[in-house]
């Protein structure tokens, strides 16, 4: 696994959730500034999970700045 994402398990640990809401919830789109689900074919049951580290513990830790999570322009 690279330095810069996390594995769902890990993500997981870290929030004290499941496996099953770190999936459910990056399906949803729930939290954008630090992962995405991507469906592996068009119409297809598979996915995968990207989370990306360093956005993810500035958002557990409750560091994020104002400007980084205001996305309307």
């Amino acid at each position: 696994m690279s330095n810069k994402t996390l594995k769902v398990s890990e993500a997981a640990e870290l929030m004290g959730v499941t496996e099953q809401f770190i999936r459910a919830a990056l399906k949803r789109d729930k939290f954008p500034l630090w992962g995405k689900a991507v469906r592996m074919k068009e119409g297809g049951k598979c996915y995968r999970y990207i989370i990306l580290k360093v956005p993810f513990m500035k958002y557990i830790e409750g560091q994020w700045d104002a400007t980084e999570v205001n996305t309307e322009g």
